[in-house]
């Protein structure tokens, strides 16, 4: 009996076995169909849909122009959508100098003609347009830099009237000689010696000094005779 049991039990085993193999593969083949759709999804638009991204600009990002650009061209990777594409040059102050279209000549390229910037900052902002539909915006910068002064020309000098002198000498015209000696000169008479001036103000100071002297001695002389006399009287 036990053996018959085991019999019986391995024979269903094998027919279960052999009635889930199909629906393994079913199942297999139905995970696998999503994981292909979901990759075919993901491929298929990078292969479909493009993006309108900025190939170059002139002037450049970040260029510093001596002169200004008359013209400024913008090149994308693929053809715009002209109706949705656009650019505007904004100074530093904030205002529109400029605006830009997309070339009827040129579908990938933006321009804008006929400029007379002044020099300063300017930035461009840009909208493309892809024919998808998809939209992409961006800023570029450059720089008109100032002329440099030319230096100063010096004022020609208008050169007078010629004052040079002949480099031959004047004939000179000697005197004729004489015999006679010429008379000879006479010695100059001594100057007559002037004796020195007595000045009055020095006199006058003299005589200031003298005086009270004189008189202390006279003053002195009479006190002692009256001494002398006082003392024979006594």
């Amino acid at each position: 009996m036990g053996l018959r049991r085991v019999f019986v039990r391995a024979r269903v085993s094998c027919a279960a076995m052999m009635h889930l193999a199909p629906l393994r593969h079913l199942v297999r083949t139905l995970v696998a169909m999503p994981a292909a759709a979901l990759v075919a999804a993901l491929v298929a638009p990078s292969a479909t849909i493009g993006h309108a991204d900025l190939v170059s600009a002139d002037p450049a990002q970040g260029a510093r122009l001596e002169a200004p650009p008359s013209t400024i061209t913008l090149t994308f990777a693929e053809a715009l959508d002209a109706t949705k594409s656009s650019f505007k040059v904004v100074n530093a102050e904030g205002t529109v100098v400029a605006r830009g279209a997309v070339a009827a000549e040129a579908p990938a390229t933006m321009t804008a003609t006929g400029l007379a910037l002044e020099p300063g900052a300017y930035a461009i902002r840009w909208t493309a347009g892809a024919d998808d539909g998809h939209l992409e915006r961006g800023t570029t910068h450059f720089t008109v830099l100032a002329p440099t002064p030319a230096p100063a020309t010096p004022a020609p000098v208008t050169p007078g009237p010629s004052t040079a002198t002949s480099d031959t000498p004047a004939p000179v015209t000697a005197a004729p000689a004489t015999d006679s000696p010429a008379p000879a000169a006479s010695a100059p008479a001594a100057a007559p010696t002037q004796a020195p001036a007595t000045d009055p103000a020095a006199a006058a100071s003299t005589g200031d000094v003298l005086l009270p002297i004189l008189a202390a001695l006279v003053v002195l002389g009479v006190i002692g005779v009256l001494v002398l006399r006082r003392s024979r009287a006594a």
